[in-house]
């Protein structure tokens, strides 16, 4: 059913008194009836009083219209009239205007009160002095001040006094301010405070409150030395202060501690001071210290004892031992030098710590240097040979005890080892364990049967081969390749190298074997250049275009005429056309101003003149359109008369006659708001005079702040027009109905403008239904919906979540599971019991069994152990029967010879019992209470099992998933092994997965690899190693032989003829196969001599060898240093050593320059000492020179000798020659520039002289001050050439006196004075002051043309800025032009009128104006909820699933439709070509509706939040690992066909192993991938589920858990 508010499908008419009405008979259990219209107009109609109207509602934007009178009647404050305005007589009166009543018969009016109706003060008091009213003073800084013996009263019941903010009460001199008998003085609170009680400031500092006063107690240590005592002040007597927890006492540096008492400091006391006098050391001790044991003796010093102090002896006052003083400190920043006497370490050991020398013989040695004894002591030696290479160390002795430890990424290579164990990482192993590497080292490892046994290996041709454990596989060379196995298991193949010489080759022959390699190339000339020749013949409707070249060959091209096109080709040109009739362009549309035409092929589009417009056509293909002539002559009028046409064309001009000589006079007239008078002459003017303008209309327009609109005034503004004055446009607000106007202020973004003026905040919620299902209030601020869910009985509303599958609402608004009773019978057959039926039943079902026993029932028959009627065979040879029993029971009438009964009896008593061999024992004593006991394990704590108390056996899993299981079954607790799958058997095994497996002995994988690269050889996987049957290649043949399977590689022929040579010649190619050979000439050596040795020249001159037939000659050569490599020279001796030149040199080390060859720059000082020693150097380049006094000198001090002659010094100079120069420039030349005393010493000073005229020189002299106008002349003063202008200024201006330029002087410094126009004949420059409203008048002043407001102009609509924003007026500065231009509210202040509607065409009246200027609808938010079930369904790792199809039936009808079962073939986001219609229609979840016959728009919906709740059973795996579940939502635009999904939002869980006993709950907030989407109409979403093993190693799991998705929506 569509809305009521739907006008489409229920137009609205106009009723009339026969039409009928829908309504409820609340009379009749509220049954929905018809009335007619007329009902309510007469009759029967019950008329409503104006209370039952007002108990409706009591709010309404429209007028009423009395002509009667309004009674209000009633208590005060009870019955009032509330309204914001009065209007009366018309208006609604101004600000500070009164209603004055004009008496009785004549209407109230608004009347601003005379000035002499306000009273002062006193005048008010003089009237009367008592009030019931409050008395409100709300100005800033005000007083009311009592002054005096003024007193102030406060006694009337109720009455108050409201001092605003910053205003105060000032109480001075002697002024009283008395309460009466009843008077309170209320607090912040408004609290009056009660018996006992005093006023105090409140805990915030921020208001006084009543408070009650602290009981007494004893004063603080504080408050007594502050209490002012007299002297002597601040004694605290037999009072000490006690400091607990975290506290400091800070003395700042003018407080002092003195105590004469004893002070015991048992904490961490910190004295900081660093002075050196009494009064600033940080302990200053002027009487004894204490040590615990003593204050010492004189001469003693104080010492740490580790846990205190203690006086001990100095070290002057006793000679310590070594022994003392090492007890003391063993570390010393000092020497210690001992002169005489060995130091002898016995069992100790001498430690030198980092950055530590030994100084033997005045040196601390260099690196490499050692340690050596002398005949005079010990000192640093460098090493007589270099260390040994490891070659010649092993040449020494190649076995040794110490172990050899290689570090960092140090390797040892090896032709062969030979261990006897290997030490890895978990030691030298055990028989029959293999070594394997772990990724980062070696460790011992069981060989297991479950490795590799056994791999495949194919080749180009022959079977595959499997080869098994022990088994070779053989990597040979074929045709043109090579095979080398090395020692680290590695086979290199190699292909040979062809004949055919490596290098560059062009124009080339070359010869390629059938491995496709090239066994032979050669280089051929360039050939000549190849021409070409286009040409092109018709061929038929065709063109064929042909390339001829040089060499003969002809290419050719036809270019083929398509349907509708013509080829026509000459040979020199090809042309194309678009036959008659082809497909281009068929019609084209004409428009002009008004009306078109279609042009179609054929047709002629004619462009036409019109009036006053004329065409031509001409070629090009041009039309051109222009004017045609008016019939006016061409040229200049004067006076003209002239003829216009509709067109605004000039057909007819004509020099017109002139009336008089010009202008004979000027009038003026006043118009509307305009006042003209003469100031001189008359009106009109005929010879001179001088009109007054004046404006007596609007001389401005101002503003007022926005009212409400109560009048209904229809134009959103008042507008007062005072004339010839202020006038002003008053802005109304909007105040509902048709009160137009601004939008109020006050809005907010969630707020919406109501028909009655007001910003209503829209609120709901939901709650329990009470009979309604929804509920709306409207209030004057506010529109609350409540949303009501159903309660049982009519308390309709909508259905309550908790829900599920199988439960039911019952009619108390409650959810149930409906008992089903039995749904079907089965019985089951027993031994020898048969029973109908034994499958389910279901309607009446009767049960029945019966004996299932073979043969025939009868009196002689009986049913035997094998389930068969048989008779009791033949009478046998059993004479008598007897009976023998235990001792626990008694026999009687044994033995039986014929008829008889056997008895037995017990023979025991009730507090006996029988054991396993019948006899009778006693009962033990039973406890009267229970007994505790422990359980015990393999590990861990014993149990303490009490009474009532529970033992589980809980069975464990291993991260594998193998373990144990646990079930208790009456009277047993079963204990057995997890079966994750298998049957346990004599051929299965228990792995550690939980499963049962019969072991398979297959290939796991290995790895092989070449030169270049590896690859993993997997079980079933085949290993293809090929050839490339190429001359000199490899070619693989596999075969094999009981178990052996062998590969042989053989090289194809490179082309040499196999055979034997002899001294032969031979071509070897770079595989170093050889590709030729040929016998050759003999080369045996005959001899060998060896000549005397040389010395060697060069890196490979060790050994010469010549060779003269088969004679060689052999010279060794020694080393001649550098690169010259030789062997070792002769001539060394103990003590000596080769070096780099080859000679044997001393080894002892080493001289300067020795040193300074190796480097001669240092950082450390060299120190000459000793008598004698001296330092000569060619030259020297100190930067610093440092004297014997330490002393680097200072500026201008010179190096002497010092006075004792004994050591150079840095001194002074001696005052002798030139000590300073200094210069004077103030003196006139009388000659010369410049004078020098050149024979003076000591200070010597230059004198400067200026030109002084003639031949007086110098320097140009001062005074020119930069001034372009004067010049030196020849009696050196500064001077300006008479007669000429050096200078020319502007002036100020001043008043014309006549002339407009004013110059003085004329010649100097010319000064032009530029004169203002002082009217009249005052000629001059413009005065300044003028603007485009004001014009010059002849007595020089500007006068404006006071015309008032001329013209007003509306600007476009803007957007609001502020409060008072709504309209801006702008206004020349002359006030004759002015501007309007309204604003639109703009939200929050930016008060303005309502905008246009910008909304949705058909959704007016659901779109409101929001606070924040915007056209908004309201949004309504709903919630989907949905339960899903995951269970009895196995999901792989990784898959992703959606719900279910239509045929997943579960067997009785019931179908899967809520159960996420089925997998998809590929992510959603591929569903459009991967999914089926059935399984993409299964998946969508939620499709957004159509709007259909709703208000456009409505069908969006924007979602806002999702949440997954999981409420888990079990996890589905018994894997301990991690492992993750995965829900994604997916949003499609076509819900209606398979379409690709775009994710919205991801919600995951993550878990380890089964669920414990109680399953889990987890709430899942969705992380959204991408702002959340806007839901269109048709739009859907799609729910997935994956699994995820992560790390767990798990392929799949089977959960059981319920998932309700919740996923919050807007409605737009």
């Amino acid at each position: 059913m569509a809305k009521i508010e739907n006008t489409t499908v229920y137009p609205t008419v106009i009723p009339s008194a026969d039409d009928l009405l829908i309504a409820t008979d609340v009379s009749n259990n509220n049954k929905t009836v018809t009335f007619l219209v007329s009902d309510l107009m007469g009759g029967a109609a019950v008329l409503q009083g104006l209370q039952s109207v007002l108990d409706t509602a009591n709010t309404a934007v429209q007028s009423i219209n009395l002509t009667g009178i309004i009674d209000v009647s009633g208590a005060p404050g009870v019955a009032y009239i509330n309204t914001p305005q009065i209007q009366a007589s018309g208006n609604f009166g101004l600000v500070g205007q009164v209603l004055t009543s004009a008496g009785a018969g004549s209407a109230m009016t608004w009347s601003t009160p005379s000035p002499g109706a306000n009273e002062n003060i006193q005048q008010t008091l003089g009237f009367g002095n008592t009030t019931s009213l409050s008395m409100i003073m709300n100005g800033a800084g005000q007083s009311l001040t009592l002054s005096n013996t003024t007193d102030f009263n406060i006694s009337g019941v109720g009455s108050d006094i409201i001092v605003g903010a910053g205003s105060n009460i000032t109480l001075s001199d002697t002024s009283t301010l008395n309460f009466g008998t009843l008077s309170t003085i209320s607090d912040y609170t408004g609290d009056t405070g009660t018996a006992g009680q005093i006023l105090t400031i409140n805990a915030a500092g921020t208001g006084i409150e009543w408070g009650v006063l602290p009981p007494p107690s004893t004063p603080s240590l504080q408050t007594v030395l502050t209490a002012g005592l007299p002297a002597p002040a601040n004694l605290a007597t037999a009072i000490g202060i006690d400091f607990v927890g975290a506290s400091t006492t800070t003395f700042d540096s003018s407080a002092d501690i003195n105590s004469a008492g004893t002070n015991v400091f048992s904490g961490n006391n910190t004295f900081s001071a660093t002075g050196i006098t009494t009064s600033t050391a940080g302990i200053s001790l002027t009487g004894t210290l204490w040590d615990g044991t003593g204050t010492g003796l004189a001469g003693q010093i104080l010492s740490s004892t580790a846990t205190g102090v203690s006086w001990v002896n100095a070290a002057s006052a006793v000679s310590p031992t070594l022994q003392v003083v090492l007890d003391n400190g063993s570390t010393a920043t000092q020497s210690m030098t001992i002169n005489t006497g060995p130091v002898t370490l016995n069992n100790a050991s001498l430690v030198l710590g980092a950055n530590t020398t030994i100084n033997a013989n005045s040196s601390v040695g260099t690196p490499g240097q050692y340690l050596t004894a002398t005949a005079t002591g010990t000192e640093w030696t460098n090493s007589p040979t270099a260390f040994g290479s490891l070659d010649q160390v092993l040449n020494i002795g190649a076995t040794s005890g110490i172990s050899i430890v290689m570090t960092g990424t140090a390797d040892i290579s090896a032709p062969t080892m030979t261990p006897v164990q290997i030490n890895a990482s978990n030691g030298v192993g055990v028989a029959g364990q293999i070594l394997s590497s772990t990724g980062t080292g070696l460790q011992w490892i069981s060989n297991s049967a479950a490795g590799m046994t056994s791999f495949g290996v194919t080749a180009d041709s022959g079977p595959l081969q499997t080869i098994l454990d022990a088994d070779t596989v053989s990597i040979l060379g074929g045709v043109g390749l090579s095979s080398v196995a090395a020692n680290s298991g590695i086979v290199t193949v190699d292909l040979d190298n062809t004949s055919v010489v490596a290098g560059n080759y062009t124009y080339t022959d070359l010869t390629v074997n059938a491995q496709g390699q090239i066994t032979s190339a050669s280089s051929n000339l360039a050939p000549s250049d190849t021409t070409y020749n286009l040409n092109s013949v018709q061929s038929g409707s065709d063109s064929d275009i042909s390339l001829l070249s040089s060499l003969g060959v002809t290419d050719t091209v036809k270019l083929v005429a398509g349907t509708n096109i013509t080829i026509t080709d000459t040979g020199d040109n090809i042309t194309i056309d678009a036959a008659a009739g082809g497909t281009g362009m068929t019609s084209f549309n004409a428009a002009g101003d008004s009306g078109s035409e279609t042009i179609t092929n054929g047709n002629t589009l004619t462009i036409a003149g019109g009036v006053g417009i004329g065409t031509a056509a001409g070629a090009p293909d041009t039309v051109t359109v222009g004017l045609v002539t008016s019939g006016v002559t061409a040229g200049t009028y004067t006076n003209t008369d002239l003829t216009v046409d509709a067109y605004g064309r000039i057909t007819l001009a004509s020099n017109g006659s002139s009336s008089g000589s010009g202008v004979t006079s000027v009038g003026a007239s006043s118009g509307a708001g305009i006042t003209i008078s003469m100031v001189s002459g008359a009106n009109p003017i005929t010879t001179t005079g001088e009109f007054l303008i004046s404006n007596s209309g609007v001389i401005s327009l101002a503003t007022t702040n926005a009212l409400n609109n109560t009048t209904a005034n229809a134009d959103g503004l008042l507008i007062n027009n005072v004339s010839g004055g202020a006038s002003t446009i008053t802005l109304v607000k909007y105040n509902g109905g048709a009160n137009i106007g601004l939008v109020p202020t006050g809005g907010t973004a969630t707020s919406i403008l109501g028909g009655d003026g007001n910003w209503k905040e829209i609120s709901g919620s939901g709650g329990i239904s009470v009979g309604s299902a929804f509920s709306i209030s409207i209030s004057s601020n506010a529109i609350v919906y409540n949303s009501n869910q159903y309660n049982g009985g009519s308390n309709v509303g909508y259905v309550p979540p908790g829900g599920t599958a199988g439960d039911y609402l019952e009619g108390d608004g409650t959810w149930s599971t409906p008992n089903a009773g039995v749904t079907t019978v089965q019985a089951t057959n027993g031994s020898f019991i048969d029973s109908t039926p034994i499958v389910p039943a279901t309607g009446a079902v009767t049960v029945s069994s019966d004996l299932s026993a073979t043969g025939v029932p009868s009196i002689t028959t009986y049913l035997r152990g094998d389930n068969t009627w048989a008779t009791i065979p033949g009478s046998g040879t059993v004479t008598s029967v007897g009976l023998t029993a235990p001792s626990a029971f008694t026999v009687s009438g044994s033995p039986i010879t014929g008829a008889g009964v056997l008895g037995i009896a017990g023979a025991g008593t009730t507090l006996e019992y029988i054991d396993g061999t019948g006899s009778l024992q006693t009962f033990p004593v039973i406890p009267s209470s229970y007994t505790d006991w422990n359980a015990g394990a393999d590990s861990g704590v014993d149990i303490q099992v009490t009474d009532n108390f529970t033992v589980d056996f809980i069975g464990e899993v291993t991260t594998g998933g193998a373990g144990i299981v646990t079930e208790a079954t009456s009277p047993s607790i079963v204990t057995a092994l997890i079966n994750n799958g298998g049957i346990p058997n004599t051929t299965t095994f228990y792995r550690g997965d939980g499963q049962w497996i019969t072991p398979t002995n297959t290939v796991t994988s290995w790895i092989t690899g070449g030169n270049t690269g590896v690859a993993t050889i997997d079980n079933n996987d085949t290993l293809n190693i090929t050839g490339n049957n190429l001359a000199g290649g490899l070619q693989f043949d596999l075969t094999t032989i009981g178990t052996v399977s062998t590969m042989a590689a053989t090289i194809t022929p490179t082309g040499v003829v196999a055979g034997s040579y002899t001294n032969s010649n031979l071509t070897v190619n770079a595989e170093g196969q050889i590709t030729t050979i040929t016998n050759g000439s003999s080369g045996i050596i005959q001899s060998v001599s060896l000549l005397a040795t040389g010395t060697s020249t060069g890196l490979n001159d060790s050994l010469e060898v010549t060779t003269a037939g088969s004679n060689v000659t052999l010279k060794p050569n020694i080393y001649a240093g550098g690169n010259n490599v030789g062997n070792v020279p002769p001539g060394g001796t103990v003590g000596t050593v080769l070096d780099g030149t080859g000679s044997w040199v001393s080894n002892a080390c080493c001289s300067l320059q020795d040193v300074l060859n190796v480097g001669a720059i240092a950082s450390t000082s060299i120190n000459l000492s000793g008598a004698g020693t001296s330092l000569t150097v060619p030259t020297v380049i100190p930067s610093f020179i440092e004297d014997g006094g330490g002393s680097l000198g200072s500026a201008n001090q010179v190096l002497t000798m010092n006075s004792t002659g004994t050591e150079l010094q840095w001194n002074d100079p001696a005052a002798s020659g030139v000590t300073s120069l200094s210069s004077t420039f103030s003196v006139l030349s009388t000659g010369a520039a410049i004078t020098v005393n050149t024979s003076a010493v000591g200070a010597v000073t230059v004198d400067v002289f200026e030109y002084d005229g003639g031949t007086n020189v110098g320097y140009v002299p001062r005074g020119g001050n930069l001034d372009s106008t004067l010049f030196l002349d020849g009696t050196g003063n500064w001077s300006t050439p008479s007669g000429s202008v050096t200078s020319v200024t502007l002036g100020a201006g001043a008043l014309s006196t006549g002339a407009p330029l004013v110059i003085n002087p004329t010649t100097g410094a010319v000064v032009i004075d530029p004169q203002i126009y002082n009217g009249y004949g005052n000629t001059g420059f413009v005065p300044t002051g003028g603007d485009d409203k004001t014009f010059l008048r002849g007595d020089a002043t500007w006068q404006p043309a006071n015309f008032g407001i001329v013209t007003a102009s509306l600007l476009t609509t803007g957007v609001s800025t502020g409060l008072n924003d709504s309209l801006e007026i702008v206004t020349n500065a002359a006030g004759t032009d002015v501007t309007f231009k309204p604003n639109v509210f703009n939200g929050a202040n930016n008060v303005g009128n309502v905008p246009a509607y910008s909304g949705s065409v058909g959704e007016e009246k659901n779109t409101f104006l929001n606070g924040d200027g915007n056209w908004t609808r309201p949004v309504s938010s709903y919630q989907y909820h949905k339960r899903y079930w995951q269970g009895d369904f196995k999901y792989g790792s990784g898959a992703y699933h959606v719900l279910a199809t239509p045929a997943a039936n579960l067997g009785n009808g019931e179908y899967k439709s809520n159960n996420i079962i089925q997998q998809t073939p590929s992510i959603p986001s591929t569903a459009a070509a991967n999914w089926s219609n059935i399984m993409f229609g299964s998946s969508v979840i939620y499709r957004n509706t159509s709007a259909q016959n709703q208000m456009p728009g409505t069908e969006i919906s924007q979602i806002t939040a999702v949440n997954l709740v999981v409420t888990t059973y079990i996890n589905g795996t018994s894997n301990a690992g991690l492992q993750s579940d995965i829900w994604e939502l997916w949003h499609v635009i076509n819900s209606c066909a398979p379409t690709d999904a775009v994710l919205v939002g991801t919600m995951a869980r993550s878990f380890s192993g089964p669920v414990q006993t109680g399953g889990s709950i987890v709430c899942l907030p969705m992380v959204a991938a991408a702002p959340l989407p806007t839901l269109k109409a048709g739009e859907g979403l799609i729910l997935t589920y994956r699994y995820d093993a992560l790390v767990s190693g798990e392929t799949q799991a089977t959960p059981n858990l319920y998932v309700d998705l919740d996923i919050k929506l807007n409605t737009l």
